[in-house]
């Protein structure tokens, strides 16, 4: 089933795709092209203020919850699911790129990093075919070749490590009549070049990852104070939706003569409360 066809949760105007099964609806997306998008609280703040941005995510093939502020959201909700780090999702298909012999093109980072992550990755699969590792600080002027040759040469598998919301924009700019998976990464090439560690399991186990980011990196702190700007609008969201939804609720009526009253079972379907989705994890 294509993500567009599975059930999508949304967080303050943004969707979010629910699907049990990450790997195998990211693979999906490789024969006809596809962007996967990392939702999180910081990039779903800046949504709100840059339009280009909202306009990526709303019409990314895939949007899944990598940050423990949007499942927060979601499971206010009612959702059943659990965060699903982008870098793991990266993890796995990258995997699955060495097996089955997919090409693989990495943006972003420093060159040094790239390279290293490169020689942490070929390590573990040497098969990996990565045929194009560009750094993130290139001139102006080369951008527009390194541009060509991807949709050149169309890839399966696309990796850009440029910080949101750049490497969302660019991947938007640049993807179009390509097929290929395309999957912002943030600075998983740090993580895998060894120059930034991930949080210990404890810390991801409580949801944080982000605190720990910010002991390495102090200078997100001005980043981090959307946070609780975040949780003050997504409480702002679930509130007026409860309060408009008791509002709307139609007052129950007296059961006709001789009638005991209707049943789930007589009730027509479009009326009938929905099912649970089902808990939701990396595929």
């Amino acid at each position: 089933m294509a993500p567009r066809e599975r059930l999508k949760g949304e967080v303050l105007g943004l969707p979010v795709h629910l699907t049990p099964h990450l790997l195998t609806a990211a693979e999906s997306l490789v024969p006809s092209g596809g962007h996967v998008v990392t939702l999180n609280a910081e990039m779903t703040m800046a949504a709100r203020a840059n339009v280009p941005l909202r306009r990526v995510i709303q019409g990314a093939e895939l949007v899944i919850p990598d940050g423990a502020g949007v499942v927060w959201a979601l499971r206010l909700q009612g959702h059943r699911l659990r965060r699903q780090p982008g870098i793991e999702l990266a993890e796995m298909l990258l995997g699955h790129a060495a097996a089955r012999g997919w090409r693989v093109a990495w943006v972003g980072a420093r060159e040094d990093r790239l390279q290293a992550a490169a020689r942490f990755w070929k390590r573990r699969h040497p098969q990996l075919r990565l045929q194009r590792l560009v750094h993130g600080y290139q001139s102006a002027d080369h951008w527009p070749m390194v541009e060509a040759d991807l949709r050149q040469h169309q890839p399966e598998l696309v990796f850009v490590g440029l910080g949101a919301p750049r490497q969302e924009l660019w991947i938007d700019k640049v993807r179009p009549r390509s097929h290929g998976l395309w999957l912002g990464v943030g600075g998983s090439f740090d993580v895998w070049s060894g120059s930034v560690g991930r949080a210990p399991a404890f810390m991801q186990t409580l949801q944080l990852e982000w605190f720990y980011r910010l002991l390495q990196e102090p200078g997100r702190w001005p980043r981090i104070l959307q946070l609780p700007v975040f949780s003050g609008h997504v409480l702002m969201a679930w509130a007026a939706a409860r309060f408009s939804g008791s509002r709307r609720r139609p007052a129950r009526q007296k059961p006709a003569a001789g009638r005991t009253g209707e049943s789930g079972a007589e009730c027509p379907p479009g009326e009938r409360r929905a099912d649970k989705p089902p808990a939701v994890g990396p595929g």
